[in-house]
C-alpha cells in the first residue's frame, strides 16, 4: 500500500496492531539502542525485515515486518535465549530505511572496532581523537554528506548511541548511527578540523588570498593547531601541510573562439554542475541503475519479485556498485551463508 500515491498506511498499521493486540512504534519517534545490533547479525535482520529497538529487564522489543511470521520470531528469539522478545510493528518503509543504514554502518564497523581499540589502549577519549580510524570515518561521513547534497552536519550524543545528522533542503534527517563510545573520539577531531580560524587567516595573508581558498591536511591538524607565527605558517605551507586552492578566475575560451582562436573548451558552456543540472545528473544516476537492475533480474541473480520491490527504491543508492553491494547481501542472507 504504501507504492500507492495518496495512501496513508499509518492507520490500517495501527488497526491491524489493535488487532493482534501488539504494539505499533514510529521508529522516527523513538530512540534505538545500537548495541543490541551486535547481538544480532546483519543479515538475519535482512533476512526477516525486522529491527531490535530497546532491551529491558523484563524482555527485549523487536518490530516486526509481518508480525506473524512465526519462523522469524522463533529466529530472533534464540539470539536473546534469556529474555523473551516483544513483539511490535512499524511501517514498511521506515524498517527498510533503517536496514538500509545500517548496510552502511557494516560497511564501516571494522573503522569502529579500530576506534575502540584505540580507546581501550590509550584510556581516554581525548587522546583517542589522533586515531586514523578517527580521520577516514570523518572522511567518510563528509563524503556522504557532499554526494547527498547536504548543507550542515549536525553530530548528537544521545542517552544509548551517537547520531549523525544531515540538512538536506532545509529538512535534518539521520545518516548514521554509532555507539554512544564513538560520540567523544569523532565530537572533537570535528571540532579541531573546524576551529583552526586564526591559523586560517594567517596562512591566508601569507599567501596573499582569501581564506576561501585556504586548504588544510587533516593528518597534520595537531601540527598546524601549534603554529602561532607567521614563520610557521610559511613552514607548513611549504611542507604542504597547508595548500592554497588554484584561483579559477575567468575562462577566456568564449573570447578567442569570437577572435577565431578555435583552440578552447569547444561547445562546453559553465561549470560542470552548470552544464549537467541535477534533474540530468539525477536521470543518469537512474536509469542506468535500471539497467543494472534489469541485468541482475535477467541472469537469474534476483527474481521478479526482488525485482519489483527494489525499483521503485533505486534513488537510495549512491551507485550500481552500491546497489550490486545491497543485493549480493540480501542473496547471502537469503541463502543464510
Amino acid at each position: 500500500l504504501e507504492k500507492i500515491e495518496g495512501v496513508n498506511v499509518e492507520p490500517i498499521i495501527k488497526e491491524v496492531a489493535k488487532a493482534l493486540n501488539i504494539e505499533y512504534i514510529d521508529l522516527d519517534e523513538v530512540e534505538i539502542d545500537m548495541r543490541l545490533f551486535s547481538k544480532v547479525p546483519y543479515r538475519q535482520l535482512l533476512k526477516y525485515n525486522t529491527i531490535p529497538v530497546e532491551e529491558s529487564d523484563l524482555n527485549v522489543l523487536i518490530v516486526f515486518n509481518d508480525p506473524l511470521d512465526m519462523a522469524a520470531q522463533d529466529a530472533i528469539q534464540r539470539l536473546f535465549p534469556k529474555k523473551p522478545i516483544r513483539i511490535a510493528i512499524a511501517k514498511p518503509k521506515q524498517i527498510n530505511q533503517y536496514l538500509q543504514r545500517l548496510e552502511i554502518n557494516e560497511s564501516i564497523k571494522g573503522l569502529v572496532l579500530d576506534i575502540r581499540k584505540d580507546l581501550s589502549q590509550e584510556g581516554s577519549d581525548e587522546e583517542n581523537d589522533e586515531s586514523p580510524a578517527v580521520l577516514k570515518l570523518i572522511d567518510i561521513v563528509l563524503k556522504s554528506s557532499i554526494y547527498a547534497g547536504a548543507s550542515d552536519i549536525h553530530i548528537e550524543a544521545t542517552e544509548k548511541s551517537c547520531v549523525i545528522r544531515e540538512r538536506v533542503d532545509g529538512m535534518l534527517r539521520q545518516s548514521f548511527t554509532f555507539d554512544k563510545d564513538i560520540f567523544n573520539p569523532l565530537a572533537s577531531r570535528m571540532k579541531l578540523l573546524t576551529n583552526l580560524k586564526y591559523q586560517r587567516k594567517i596562512a591566508a595573508k601569507v599567501a596573499g588570498v582569501g581564506i576561501d581558498r585556504v586548504r588544510f591536511d587533516p593528518e597534520r591538524i595537531e601540527e598546524i593547531e601549534e603554529a602561532v607565527t607567521r614563520r610557521d605558517i610559511s613552514r607548513l605551507i611549504a611542507q604542504g601541510a597547508i595548500t592554497i586552492l588554484k584561483k579559477k578566475g575567468t575562462s577566456r575560451g568564449r573570447a578567442r573562439a569570437r577572435r577565431g582562436k578555435r583552440r578552447g573548451p569547444g561547445s562546453y558552456k559553465g561549470s560542470k554542475h552548470a552544464r549537467l543540472s541535477k534533474k540530468k545528473r539525477w536521470m543518469r544516476k537512474i536509469r542506468a541503475l535500471r539497467r543494472a537492475l534489469r541485468e541482475m533480474r535477467d541472469s537469474g541473480l534476483i527474481s521478479k519479485r526482488e525485482y519489483r520491490e527494489l525499483y521503485p527504491r533505486l534513488s537510495v543508492f549512491l551507485s550500481i556498485a552500491h546497489l550490486k553491494s545491497h543485493v549480493k547481501r540480501r542473496v547471502l542472507a537469503e541463502r543464510g551463508e
